[in-house]
C-alpha cells in the first residue's frame, strides 16, 4: 500500500515550480493528479499554486497602486502608413 509522504521528491519539485510561477505549478499539479499514485500530491499542489497566484495578484496590484511598480504601457507613436510592416510601439 503506497502512503501519501511529504518527502517524495515530484511533490517538492512541484512546490518550486508553484513558487517561481504559480499557473506553471497548477499546470504541474493537474499532470500530477491525473496519476494514479500522486493524486493526493496533486490535489495539494493545486491549493497551494492558487494560493500564490491570488497572493501574486494582490500584491501586484497592490504595489502598482502604490506606484512602486508600473505596468508597461504600449502605444503607438504614429498611425501607420501604407507599406508600414509594424508601427512602433512603445519608445
Amino acid at each position: 500500500m503506497d502512503r501519501f509522504k511529504l518527502g517524495k521528491k515530484w511533490f517538492w519539485i512541484g512546490v518550486v515550480i508553484s513558487l517561481v510561477y504559480p499557473l506553471a505549478g497548477l499546470i504541474y499539479a493537474i499532470a500530477l493528479v491525473c496519476e494514479k499514485n500522486y493524486q493526493k500530491e496533486g490535489w495539494i499542489l493545486i491549493v497551494i499554486s492558487l494560493i500564490l497566484g491570488v497572493i501574486g495578484v494582490l500584491l501586484s496590484n497592490y504595489f502598482v497602486n502604490k506606484g512602486w511598480l508600473s505596468l508597461p504601457t504600449w502605444h503607438i507613436i504614429h498611425s501607420p502608413k501604407e507599406g508600414d510592416i509594424l508601427p512602433l510601439i512603445n519608445q
